[in-house]
């Protein structure tokens, strides 16, 4: 089964999970205030950073491990050490929130359950996703993901009615939804058989655990610094241009990075399964022909939300939102070469280079914090933005001719593939200020998707026919 078809199933349940996110976002901002989503937030930023110690990133080795054995070892582990976890968690929020006025006994309480509870969860949903990845079972991955984005909706929404405070709705609708797909992606063919024996001996786990001691060694602090650096980014950005500015930096951002979710999280996966059974040349090969084909149909998009930002942002949130188009026309630069290329970073996990993408993140951290920082002294948000879309650019192309250096990969394929790029990106440039002769915006999508289904018949007509001509051949 070829990596495409593979990333197929989960690109599908990506897909459907994110228009439901989308669409209940949009619901949700009806019943609950700016305040209530500000509360929830506030307790995603503080339970992300306590989920990287969750797992301790032996998650991400289980797809790399030897054998079946093995890999049932480290889901034990994962799921005992995000147990452990969220008990530390628990025992802390406690003891904390007891002493912070404003929290009554029964907020503590909540709020401690809410905070023990997501590392459990996380752990044991990344630990599944990573099963049904190394059993290759992508149709389940699909369902998992959209089972996950859906739950999530309808409890909160659920909640929402059932006459809770709305920030409390969200956080229970949260973690109920997340249970759902915790329970569906273990339930899976194969997912079960064999793994309650490693967690009653605890020795098997401390073997595993020194086997696989680089993952936690170099993957939490890769964590760490991904977690912490995108909370400075947006502090710098919010000290130099504002509150206004931050908001419309960081929902340009989330914006920008829907296409990338769905192609890291489909594409990578596949990926990663191509590697373990096949050599080098032809991870390469897959790898070069993976990036050449989300080019070829993300560059149209992204060229035309870099053309129109400002026209779709009215069409998608309002005037309200006026000015939020120019950090997402600046933005989609990074983001088009990131969402191109940000799936074979697995290939780091796969031949454990942990520490050379350890080495790659640190040295993106500092030079993009003290560059924004400087770029913030000014107080204009068009400054702030282009310095972090140009270093995030240059950073993105390096970071790919470097995760084919590390993982010793054939590079010769790389600066022809760039250059295909940009007469990609020169040729769609073109041809979206042609259609920005449409004085509507609905008259440009339109054109733009005839546009984009014409490449897609021509494309796969054309790999249709050379396939059916090496049948020939063949015979």
């Amino acid at each position: 089964m070829s990596i495409f078809r593979n990333a197929s199933f989960a690109t599908a349940g990506i897909a459907a999970g994110q228009i439901v996110q989308f669409a209940s976002l949009l619901f949700l901002a009806r019943l609950a205030s700016p305040a209530a989503f500000g509360v929830y937030a506030l307790y995603q930023g503080i339970c992300s950073l306590i989920d990287v110690f969750a797992g301790l990133r032996y998650e991400t080795a289980i797809v790399v491990a030897k054998s079946g054995r093995q890999s049932r070892h480290l889901c034990a582990l994962v799921l005992a050490l995000g147990a452990l976890t969220g008990l530390a968690t628990l025992i802390l929020g406690l003891l904390i929130l007891s002493f912070i006025p404003g929290f009554d006994s029964q907020a503590v309480i909540f709020y401690s359950v809410c905070a023990g509870a997501f590392p459990v969860l996380g752990a044991a949903y990344r630990a599944a996703i990573n099963k049904l990845n190394r059993n290759s079972g992508f149709n389940w991955l699909g369902v998992v993901y959209f089972t996950n984005a859906l739950s999530v909706a309808v409890c909160q929404i659920g909640f929402m009615y059932g006459g809770l405070p709305p920030e409390r709705a969200l956080i229970l609708g949260l973690l109920a939804g997340q249970t759902i797909a915790v329970i569906v992606g273990w339930l899976a063919p194969g997912q079960l058989p064999g793994l309650v024996d490693p967690m009653r001996r605890t020795v098997h786990l401390l073997a595993v655990a020194r086997r696989f001691k680089s993952f936690p060694r170099y993957m939490v602090a890769y964590g760490l610094n991904g977690t912490i650096r995108e909370r400075l980014v947006h502090f710098i950005v919010g000290w130099g241009g504002g509150a206004e500015a931050l908001g419309r930096f960081a929902t340009a951002q989330r914006l920008g990075t829907t296409l990338n979710t769905f192609l890291y999280g489909s594409l990578g996966p596949a990926l990663l399964s191509h590697a373990r059974v096949h050599s080098r040349e032809m991870v390469a090969e897959a790898a070069y022909k993976t990036i050449r084909l989300t080019f070829l149909f993300a560059t149209p998009i992204f060229v035309f939300v870099g053309l129109n930002a400002e026209p779709l942002v009215n069409l998608l949130f309002g005037n309200r939102w006026a000015g939020m188009g120019t950090p997402l026309a600046i933005l989609s630069v990074p983001l088009l070469v990131l969402a191109c290329t940000a799936f074979i970073d697995r290939l780091f996990e796969f031949y454990g280079q942990q520490r050379a993408t350890l080495r790659l993140e640190l040295a993106f951290s500092a030079v993009l914090l003290v560059s924004l920082g400087m770029a913030a002294a000014s107080g204009i948000e068009v400054a702030i933005v282009l310095v972090y879309s140009v270093v995030a650019t240059i950073y993105y192309l390096y970071w790919t001719y470097q995760a084919f250096v590390c993982n010793r990969l054939p590079t010769l394929r790389l600066p022809g593939l760039f250059f295909e790029f940009l007469l990609q990106a020169a040729f769609w440039l073109v041809v979206c200020l042609l259609i920005a002769r449409f004085d509507e915006i609905g008259l440009r999508i339109a054109a733009l998707t005839f546009c984009v289904v014409l490449l897609a018949v021509i494309y796969f007509a054309n790999r249709r026919r050379r396939a059916t001509r090496s049948a020939g051949y063949g015979q």
